[in-house]
């Protein structure tokens, strides 16, 4: 089977927040800053049927922005996960701060799988939910 780099682009989806605000009321909410997608890995050897596919990831995101438990959230062929996974376990984000501080959270990003750089260079990749 013939195989194409693929890079990946994410959705630009309005990100959804859950706070820790929402489960005390009585509590101020927290001056949250949401991470920022700053360094990307491509994956490699991904099948050509999966150009401009839609897919969902999801991860917990570290105090220093490394994405740790990465697992797909729509379900992929193994041979594409296999790929696909350890690219973005490489990716690279500016923290999630609350109040000032780098703080872990759990992010579920949509991305779309896109051949060559021109489409992916002009899209602004952004957790598409956080969670924390």
């Amino acid at each position: 089977m013939k195989y194409s780099k693929f890079l990946l682009a994410a959705a630009l989806a309005g990100a959804l927040v859950s706070s820790r605000a929402f489960a005390a009321p009585t509590a101020a909410p927290a001056a949250k800053q949401l991470p920022v997608l700053v360094k990307v890995v491509h994956p490699t050897q991904l099948p050509p049927s999966f150009k401009d596919a839609g897919v969902t990831v999801s991860f917990e995101l570290d105090e220093h922005g490394v994405p740790h438990q990465v697992a797909m959230v729509t379900y992929v062929p193994d041979t594409v996960a296999k790929h696909l996974l350890p690219a973005v376990a490489q990716w690279r984000f500016t923290p999630m701060l609350e109040n000032g501080k780098p703080v872990k959270t759990r992010v579920i990003m949509p991305l779309k799988l896109v051949e060559g750089t021109e489409r992916f260079a002009s899209s602004a990749p952004n957790p598409g939910s956080v969670n924390n």
